[in-house]
């Protein structure tokens, strides 16, 4: 193997080695977007937006399910110093949340050179590699009653695994409402 090709080939690996360590390096942070001026500082309490049924989730979601979701966005939140009630009417800010679910692709290409570097030794071989996957965002607004207007909203979004166990699925939600109620109100910078 001649020096120019031991070159390429480690300089090609030093750079695969860059790219996962960047990639592991970046984490996971919720997107929020809040109504510009309005006083949070007012919200003291907070109640669930009653769901009805499947028609409210894009995702294939039970009743139960939505209640243990219910349940841990009602913990996480009040982690943030606010009490959660069960009447609406009562409360300072209405919590409406939403799980939408979008099937996608992981399309990879991979090229092998011929390990012999002559002339009629063939061609390179490719190889594609298509995963299909599941996208989950989970999309929690809290609402003014007297606006009926959202006006704050914190989403997150990542992979849902083909299969996994209740207690797998409940430490993902509260990961993602951990994550997504850590930069409640707006302005607060979590460390």
């Amino acid at each position: 193997m001649s020096l120019a090709i031991a070159t390429r080939q480690i300089i090609a690996l030093a750079l695969l080695f860059l790219l996962a360590a960047c990639t592991t390096i970046i984490p996971e942070r919720a997107k929020i977007d809040y109504k510009k001026g309005y006083d949070f500082e007012r919200i003291e309490t907070v109640a669930f937006v009653a769901h009805d049924g499947d028609a409210c989730f894009a995702a294939d979601i039970s009743l139960d399910e939505a209640r243990r979701i219910d349940g841990i966005l009602a913990l996480s939140v009040s982690k943030r110093g606010l009490t959660v009630l069960d009447d609406p009417a009562q409360a300072d800010a209405l919590i409406d949340w939403h799980l939408v679910t979008e099937a996608k692709q992981d399309v990879r290409s991979y090229n092998a050179q011929s390990y012999y570097q002559c002339w009629r030794c063939g061609p390179s071989i490719s190889d594609v590699s298509v995963t299909p996957y599941t996208m989950g965002t989970l999309i929690v607004d809290f609402i003014d009653p007297e606006l009926s207007k959202s006006v704050w909203r914190g989403s997150m979004k990542g992979r849902v695994p083909d299969r996994d166990h209740p207690a797998e699925r409940e430490a993902r939600f509260t990961e993602a409402a951990d994550k997504i109620f850590s930069r409640y109100p707006p302005g607060f910078l979590p460390f």
